[in-house]
């Protein structure tokens, strides 16, 4: 408690007061209200400082309850508490003042613990869930019953789940490579990408909603049917060589890969489309220059032609020496063919005529499985000719 004159002369306060305020002494405390305001500052708890302190709303004569301050000395800014002050004006029997008093109550326990559990509560943040209510009695007083299922882990997957979906959107859109994507239940067409557009000049109003080959892009049913044989058997497709159609009616030779994805707990296909149609025609202007070139073995050496061999059939195992049902002769004219001599020279070589020359070389042919000199020379270096010896 303090007690005030209406000169504004501090007159009493109790040790309570004192210790409310960390001072020891009335002198401390402030004799005069002027002295107190320097000594401490009061701020309410809406960080508004008052413009007339409570101990002066007491000396105006003002009566007040519950109002709660944080006070601090101006002298030792860590010294802080919180009053709860309540203003008590005492009259005369003419009316005047006879007894301004200030009561004090620490609360600064009370508002600390409120601090801490306001900082924990807003720690915790915000949570999404769903909530349902119960009208219930308990005795005879009317309540509710709420439940609460908590959704955040939902919400965080789903987040999640939309983060990838738009990741996945912008790298379909954004790659340079035809790409399709294939609904699994019906083969429908639900997107694609501009590289599509370009490479097959078909736009998407056609092409989605339809199958790839109701949009007439697979050249031949065996080659769609193989592909989608061996899609459902091992899952996926990577990099088989297809032919298919450009929207202007042109084939073009392609590498296509395909994979199951899952989108919204819907089952797609990926496919991956890309134009080798250059590559291939390359190719083909190579081979048929090597076929040339291989024409006439008799120029080059024997190390050139089994290079040439090897380019024009790459990637085969080698064989046995010992060509099966082959007659002597005929091993003969296969060994000289892969040794470069041309068929005049293996005539002579032999003491043979052209044309019989020709008609062993026929019947070498149909027992290789091959129709062509570059052919049978393949077969042959895969399978150990030439032999020691030019003779055989």
């Amino acid at each position: 408690m303090i007690l005030v004159e209406p000169d504004q002369t501090i007159a009493y306060a109790n040790a309570a007061a004192l210790a409310m305020h960390g001072a020891e002494s009335l002198d401390e405390l402030g004799p005069t209200v002027d002295a107190y305001r320097d000594r401490f500052c009061l701020r309410y708890r809406n960080n508004h400082e008052p413009e007339n302190y409570p101990i002066e709303r007491v000396i105006a004569g003002e009566t007040f309850h519950d109002v709660v301050v944080e006070v601090t000395r101006t002298d030792r800014p860590g010294v802080e508490f919180v009053h709860s002050l309540r203003g008590l004006v005492a009259t005369d029997r003419d009316g005047n003042p006879s007894c301004l008093a200030l009561i004090l109550k620490d609360v600064s326990d009370q508002f600390e613990a409120e601090e801490r559990f306001e900082r924990t509560f807003n720690a915790n943040g915000s949570r999404f869930v769903i909530v349902a209510g119960q009208p219930i009695e308990m005795g005879d007083e009317p309540c509710m019953l709420f439940t609460f299922a908590d959704l955040e882990l939902r919400r965080k997957a789903e987040a999640a789940l939309r983060q990838s979906e738009e990741r996945f959107a912008k790298a379909f859109r954004l790659t340079p490579i035809p790409t399709v994507l294939v609904r699994a239940e019906d083969g429908q067409v639900t997107g694609v990408n501009e590289a599509f557009s370009r490479v097959f000049g078909l736009g998407e109003d056609r092409v989605v909603g339809r199958s790839l080959e109701e949009a007439g892009l697979w050249v031949t049913s065996s080659q769609r049917e193989a592909f989608e044989k061996r899609l459902v058997s091992e899952g996926y497709v990577l990099g088989t060589e297809v032919c298919l159609r450009h929207e202007s009616g042109a084939n073009l030779d392609c590498l296509v890969s395909a994979e199951r994805i899952t989108i919204n707990d819907a089952d797609f296909l990926l496919l991956v489309l890309q134009d080798i149609t250059e590559r291939k025609h390359s190719e083909r202007e190579l081979f048929d220059a090597i076929e040339t070139v291989m024409a006439d073995t008799s120029w080059f050496s024997r190390g050139l032609i089994e290079k040439l061999a090897n380019l024009r059939r790459p990637g085969r195992e080698g064989g046995d020496a010992g060509a099966p049902n082959l007659t002597v002769r005929e091993r003969q004219i296969l060994n000289l063919i892969c040794s470069g001599l041309s068929d005049d020279a293996i005539a002579r070589k032999l003491g043979l005529s052209r044309n019989t020359v020709r008609n062993h070389g026929a019947a070498l042919y149909r027992k290789l499985g091959v129709h062509r000199r570059t052919e049978a020379v393949v077969w042959g270096r895969e399978n150990g000719f030439p032999l020691q010896g030019p003779g055989g």
